[in-house]
């Protein structure tokens, strides 16, 4: 006879469920980073052709993390960045693109951040290119795209030239785009579109040849098809150039940008969309566009300094709080607004400073020497001129200072002048003579002297020590105001 089996119906059950959700749930997708530096072996390539073919179509991650010379064209879904500040990424020594799609009738979405692409070969050549039916959409974020060929052959920055079957979308965040006398920023020529560009907080700047434009919008079919918001054009021959054909321009916005250096801020602009562009500011231009634009403005009065830091100045009466509601950050990463109302141009009006405090060391004894630093950073747009001063702690004796400091009644006082963006450190050192000792971190005062601003602010830190007086680490309250 043979013998009976007994069967576990939970375990046959739970056989069958999982089956099914092999069979039923598609297989899941990952993404992988590859690497362009010294080698070594997968993921890691001397060159970006063996880190491109090593990807697959799902959206895998390149990091370029050392200067190179090569042209791609693009046939999948990628992401391109770099880990390494100031990358830069050139095309090679032919009239070919940097980067290019020209697969027709295929959608591949591209991320490039935080790197410098260019196209310098003497014989020419675009640095980014769409051409044919390829509905590729390219996004740049915290990248300088540029040309820096002064040939006119294949001249443009940005190249998109592409029939009615395209639908893809170029997108530039915080991006820097510059060029020279020799050709376009953007050539925009594909027809039929009415959302092919996307331009935020950016700016656009350099091409100062007579024939050209920093943007080029020759679409044949609609000649209005790029949303501008929060930019600056700057610096240009013509600032944005529409071609000869203007066929309605429903597609297109642009918003809080400044036109501003340029011969001519623009030319040839679609009669039937001049009041899609709002919130502007023009240097050269009196009248005829929409809703509370800004005209012949002071660029002089409105920038730190005009035609070459294009930071809104503190005197600015046409371009601070002077736009709409636009984008969340400027070109910097600053929080939009910083005033209450959002301000016209890449950069964002912002006034600030930070201070941080350090010691050498974390306890001392008798007789021991501390130095004690102040890290003062200009966050704002403009150079600052700032008193910042700390009290000398009890139980110690000054010893000395530097950066021309100043002492008086146990004060130390420094009187600094800051760039935009920068920061200073200074230091004094002192000796302890008796216990108890604690290091006070974060206690300090500064004064800023900045027009519209009369601000003093402390930062402290309660005393804390242990039975062995060693320091209690302890946390900062919030900035107090007096």
């Amino acid at each position: 006879m043979g013998k009976k089996i007994r069967v576990n119906g939970n375990r046959v059950k739970q056989a069958i469920m999982f089956l099914m959700f092999v069979l039923l749930v598609p297989a899941l997708v990952f993404s992988t980073d590859y690497y362009v530096d010294a080698g070594g072996g997968s993921p890691h390539f001397t060159t970006l052709a063996l880190a491109y073919a090593a990807c697959a179509a799902n959206g895998d991650t390149i990091h370029i993390n050392k200067n190179i010379t090569e042209n791609l064209t693009i046939a999948k879904n990628i992401n391109i960045t770099s880990d390494v500040a100031g990358t830069v990424w050139d095309g090679a020594a032919d009239s070919n693109p940097t980067l290019l799609a020209n697969d027709n009738n295929t959608a591949w979405n591209v991320t490039v951040t935080n790197l410098t692409i260019n196209h310098s070969y003497s014989d020419g050549g675009y640095t980014v290119s769409v051409t044919g039916n390829s509905g590729a959409n390219f996004t740049f974020i915290n990248c300088t795209v540029k040309r820096t060929s002064t040939s006119t052959t294949n001249n443009a920055v940005f190249y998109w030239a592409n029939n009615a079957n395209n639908n893809g979308t170029l997108t530039l965040k915080q991006c820097l785009v510059t060029g020279n006398s020799s050709g376009y920023g953007f050539n925009m020529q594909a027809a039929n579109r009415s959302n092919m560009g996307v331009l935020e907080n950016s700016i656009i700047t350099g091409f100062t040849g007579s024939s050209y434009a920093a943007i080029f919008d020759n679409n044949t079919n609609d000649a209005n098809n790029i949303k501008i918001t929060n930019c600056s054009i700057v610096g240009n021959y013509i600032g944005y150039k529409h071609g000869s054909t203007c066929a309605g321009g429903t597609g297109e916005v642009i918003k809080n940008t400044v036109f501003a250096g340029n011969t001519d801020d623009i030319s040839g602009y679609c009669s039937s969309a001049t009041g899609q562009v709002q919130y502007c500011a023009f240097e050269s231009e009196s009248t005829g566009f929409g809703t509370g634009c800004q005209y012949s403005i002071n660029a002089a009065n409105e920038f730190v300094s005009d035609g070459s830091d294009w930071h809104i100045s503190s005197s600015s009466t046409q371009l601070r709080n002077k736009g709409t509601t636009g984008t969340s950050i400027d070109y910097e990463g600053v929080t939009r607004p910083q005033e209450g109302v959002t301000d016209i141009g890449a950069y964002e009006y912002s006034v600030g400073i930070k201070i941080s405090k350090s010691a050498d060391v974390s306890y001392a004894y008798i007789g021991d020497t501390i130095v004690f630093c102040l890290s003062v950073t200009n966050t704002s747009s403009n150079d600052i001129t700032t008193d910042v001063w700390d009290t000398i702690p009890a139980a110690t004796n000054f010893i000395e200072c530097d950066n021309g400091c100043t002492v008086s009644s146990n004060i130390v006082n420094w009187s600094l002048t800051i760039g935009a963006g920068q920061y200073a450190t200074v230091c004094f050192s002192v000796k302890v003579t008796s216990y108890p000792f604690f290091i006070r971190r974060d206690e300090f005062f500064a004064r800023f002297d900045v027009k519209d601003l009369e601000t003093s602010g402390k930062y402290y830190l309660y005393p804390a020590y242990d039975r062995k007086y060693r320091m209690v680490q302890i946390e900062p309250p919030p900035k107090k105001s007096f």
